[in-house]
């Protein structure tokens, strides 16, 4: 049995797809490939590793099959319920390896010389949780809301400068608030436009970075082609959610004073919206601001704790980090399911694009297409009942997106069964 057959067999007897094996390794997939097809050899490190992780002696993966193996070990936890019957040899506490060079060309180093940091995979294929998954997500909300802050003073300063002779000469108690109003629009969406140029700039940077290291990180490969229509009802039965929520604030605002602070302070968040160049709140709100948060909260944030945590969890904290950066309790409570749903489909599409574009169309028809019919009762009224519409069938759309998701990961692993079979 060649080398790579070894490789195989022990990773189908793990119950771990190459996919998986990569990502435990935290290598590309076509190295684990060229491994099990014999078209290279890994390094002594790397076969350290994989002794390690697939619960074999490395000295069953270096003997070229003319000795004896000794399977004597001592009892220890294996990979699944049919490992467990001793199928293979298993790692041994006994003496060193004897140095010198294998039949395969290695060195083999002493038995009791470490394994690469036991920190950075642990046996399901994530990594153990530490500094980094707490540190990254902080140091980039708080670069995100610097760089936000940063462009506001910046667009405040620029307007100031170019309006001075415009605020010494028109200044009177009865232009004030109308006067406010228009400079906390000219700044806000100048602001908004800086900042997130510049936030998409550094998230990218940063994600090609980690993505050279570990091509795992970043999930951009889509598992299919329909994951988009799905995500785009998604979005709208998310609207419809959304829309369900503000009726019932609204309502609780005729009977609470606090619900009633609550939706103003909201009504005043959307309000400066109003009145803005069509093409430039387009821009910012339903184009640069989605691209920029994705990349953040999904491309950063969930996926530093989708290296330590299971997928579930890694979708329930991602979505309570995000609704909880959005300040008013309002947005808080609706964007809540939001940011659910995004976590969801980043994962089940096993791509970034998938959540971009739910983004895009919630921001844009919530933000820009209900600003434009919110004078025209009728034209409201349709736009509401489609979105009620659409609650269940984003309900249904979400379920095909995760039962697409489970299929591909059991046919994953079927075809790699397959192929051990066929070898």
């Amino acid at each position: 049995m060649t080398l790579g057959e070894k490789i195989t067999e022990a990773r189908i007897q793990c119950g771990l797809t190459q996919e998986q094996l990569a990502e435990k390794m935290i290598l590309q997939k076509s190295e684990i490939v060229k491994w099990e097809s014999n078209a290279g050899l890994p390094d002594v490190d790397s076969l350290k590793v994989l002794a390690h992780l697939l619960n074999v002696n490395i000295d069953y993966l270096l003997d070229n099959g003319d000795e004896k193996q000794d399977t004597a070990c001592l009892p220890q936890p294996s990979c699944d319920h049919v490992y467990a019957q001793g199928q293979l040899p298993q790692k041994t506490h006994s003496s060193d390896y004897v140095q010198g060079e294998s039949t395969h060309g290695y060195i083999c180093p002493p038995q009791n010389l470490p394994v690469l940091p036991r920190q950075r995979v642990r046996p399901n294929g994530k990594r153990y949780f530490s500094a980094r998954t707490v540190v990254y997500p902080i140091v980039f909300l708080v670069v995100h809301f610097l760089i936000q802050l940063l462009a506001t003073v910046i667009a405040g300063i620029s307007y100031l400068d170019s309006n001075s002779f415009f605020f010494l000469v028109d200044m009177t108690p009865d232009t004030t608030l109308n006067m406010i109003q228009e400079v906390v629009k000219a700044i806000g969406i100048s602001a908004l436009l800086y900042s997130s140029f510049l936030q998409i700039t550094i998230y990218a940077i940063f994600l090609w970075y980690q993505k050279r290291k570990n091509q795992q990180y970043l999930l951009m490969r889509p598992t299919h082609v329909t994951t988009f229509p799905l995500g785009l009802a998604t979005a709208f039965g998310c609207l419809g959610i959304t829309t369900l929520l503000i009726q019932l604030f609204d309502m609780l605002a005729k009977n609470s004073l606090f619900w009633e602070s609550m939706m103003v302070g909201y009504q005043q968040s959307t309000a400066a919206l109003q009145g803005i160049d069509l093409l430039l709140t387009t821009l910012c709100v339903a184009i640069l601001v989605p691209i920029a948060e994705e990349l953040l909260f999904r491309g950063i944030i969930t996926e530093e704790i989708r290296q330590v945590a299971p997928d579930w969890l890694t979708i329930l904290l991602s979505g309570v980090i995000f609704a909880l950066v959005h300040g008013n309790l309002v947005q808080i409570l609706y964007i809540l399911p939001f940011g659910f749903l995004l976590g969801a489909s980043y994962i089940w599409s096993n791509s970034i694009w998938v959540p971009v574009l739910i983004h895009v169309v919630f921001n844009f028809f919530g933000s820009v297409f209900g600003t434009l019919i919110s004078e025209n009762e009728i034209a409201q009224t349709v736009y509401t009942i489609f979105l009620i519409v659409m609650i269940p069938v984003g309900i249904y759309c979400a379920f095909i997106m995760y039962r697409m998701f489970r299929k591909n990961k059991k046919e994953a692993a079927k075809k790699d069964g397959e192929k051990v079979t066929a070898q």
